[in-house]
């Protein structure tokens, strides 16, 4: 998988960058325009880091690793930008994330809430956003069941896939209810999710082209 540089290196090299990437935000580049100054680095080329999909605190934060999580954390904790023109940048930026492997995971961590919630949260879910979760996991699943046991949540080794809680379960149970059960049956506690059995879901119920029907009766932003 090829991932931008901004988010590769020791957890206080990635909250650097992430750093640099907001006050570019903060001078009204878009989020592309402020990632392409990174180049890219393919995470075959590092088969001893891991790729965080949700922050943990451990050691494993000393060594290189690619860090995805570390962007949402450090836009959601600046206290440069106001509510609005976070929400302005989240939702100018999902579009985006969703056309990559890297950015499907960014919009699929689960410890930060802002790319599927408006700021504040009582305004409720961020429909571009959840749209763009839907429609990622969809794209790119592929990609990501390839990867290996490449992925972080905590600990102290690495997961595949099907061990990552993804945001694209809450999004398609949060989309109606009868989905609720469908995606129970995907999910082993203390095992693992079947995520190839998710991805079915998505397409054979057409859920990313009629997701804006589907949920056109409830409060969306």
């Amino acid at each position: 998988m090829r991932i931008p540089g901004a988010f590769f290196g020791t957890l206080n090299s990635a909250k650097a960058n992430c750093k640099k990437i907001n006050t570019l935000l903060k001078r009204g580049k878009s989020l592309e325009e402020c990632i392409s100054d990174f180049p890219e680095i393919d995470s075959s080329d590092f088969p001893n880091s891991l790729i965080w999909v949700d922050k943990a605190w451990s050691m494993a934060g000393a060594s290189q690793h690619f860090i995805l999580c570390e962007f949402s954390y450090t836009l959601d904790g600046d206290k440069r930008f106001d509510h609005d023109r976070r929400n302005k940048i989240y939702n100018e930026s999902v579009d985006w994330l969703a056309t990559s492997a890297w950015g499907a995971l960014t919009l699929n961590g689960t410890q930060n809430y802002s790319w599927v919630m408006n700021l504040p949260w009582t305004l409720g879910p961020r429909s571009m956003g959840e749209y763009a979760v839907l429609k990622s996991f969809r794209d790119k699943y592929e990609d990501l069941a390839r990867e290996g046991d490449i992925f972080y949540t905590g600990g102290i080794s690495g997961c595949g896939l099907a061990g990552v809680f993804l945001q694209v379960i809450r999004v398609i149970t949060n989309m109606d209810d009868k989905y609720s059960d469908l995606i129970s049956e995907c999910i082993i506690p203390g095992l693992k999710i079947h995520y190839d059995k998710i991805h079915q879901i998505i397409v054979n119920n057409r859920l990313v082209e009629d997701f804006f029907e589907i949920t056109k009766e409830r409060n969306f932003a």
